[in-house]
């Protein structure tokens, strides 16, 4: 939360293409090398915990994208379905309030972006209504396969818009 925040006020600083396409190509990597069964050594201890939430809240910051990065970690720690959706849930909800602070105090947060963020959240509560029933109707197995595929397709759109 503390990088995001402070990370966040100089996001119009950076040239932000370089960031998205880098976070898209590790979640090509990432995705295709799961599929494949080559998992990330990623333990249960403080060292990976601070590092990993530093490298999400720095890139969240500058690039208004933390998400991969968690999700990533979530899949790498094989979390349960539900435990991967509470703790995705948690982590995106207490990153966005910094970066919304940061965002309205660096003057990039507008009427206008709070406007457009509140019409988008419409089409993400449905969204997560939707993948609820879903969710509750897959395999773990499956839910992880379609994850990767989802990340696959997310990290390849990140890289084309950041070339375009």
């Amino acid at each position: 939360m503390v990088s995001i925040f402070f990370t966040s006020m100089f996001l119009s600083s950076y040239p932000t293409s370089f960031l998205t396409v880098t976070i898209g190509m590790a979640m090509i990597v990432f995705s295709i090398q799961s599929m494949f069964g080559i998992n990330l050594p990623v333990k249960d201890n403080f060292k990976w915990h601070i590092c990993l939430g530093l490298l999400a809240g720095i890139l969240g910051g500058l690039s208004a994208i933390w998400a991969p990065i968690v999700g990533m970690y979530l899949i790498a720690r094989n979390y349960s379905k539900d435990q991967f959706i509470g703790i995705s849930g948690f982590l995106f909800l207490s990153g966005c309030l910094p970066l919304a602070f940061g965002l309205f105090i660096s003057g990039i947060m507008t009427f206008s972006t709070v406007l457009q963020s509140l019409i988008g959240l419409i089409f993400v509560l449905l969204g997560f209504r939707i993948g609820e029933i879903l969710r509750n109707k897959i395999s773990f197995e499956l839910f992880r396969r379609l994850l990767l595929i989802l990340f696959l397709i997310l990290g390849s759109r990140l890289v084309i818009l950041g070339t375009i």
